[in-house]
């Protein structure tokens, strides 16, 4: 039996890549923790003035209390097909999950509507039930 050059690269290359492949195999990935906690205030029916500072809170049994994932709160006014997200500026941003409360002050120039809610971001998004915001 007689082997050419280029046989004996196509070998020595099909050898050389199985061993580089099995280099390149990830050796596991770090599991990470979804957090989705479901938002307890404000309900559905509250309601609140332009200006007006409030807590809103939501449940922790959810969140491990050594997470070090952060927060952040935006306006939304939900509709049959948008959640129609206040984005900047954030109401509130930057605070622990594990605390299970941030403060937040309504901006001044928010028009009167019944369908306001919150959306609480950390690594997954929980919107609020709908609330009132009228002078």
């Amino acid at each position: 039996m007689q082997f050419t050059n280029s046989s004996i690269l196509f070998v020595l290359f099909a050898l050389l890549s199985t061993v580089w492949n099995a280099y390149a195999l990830p050796i596991g990935l770090q599991q990470k923790d979804v957090i989705n906690p479901p938002i307890t205030f404000p309900t559905a029916g509250s309601s609140f003035k332009p200006g007006q500072t409030i807590t809103v809170t939501w449940d922790t049994s959810v969140v491990p209390s050594d997470s070090p994932n952060k927060g952040t709160i935006v306006l939304a006014q939900p509709t049959a097909d948008s959640e129609n997200l206040t984005l900047d500026p954030p109401l509130a941003t930057g605070f622990l999950l594990s605390v299970g409360s941030q403060s937040i002050t309504f901006p001044y120039n928010l028009t009167e509507a019944h369908n306001y809610a919150f959306v609480l971001f950390g690594d997954s998004g929980n919107i609020s039930d709908k609330f009132t915001v009228a002078p």
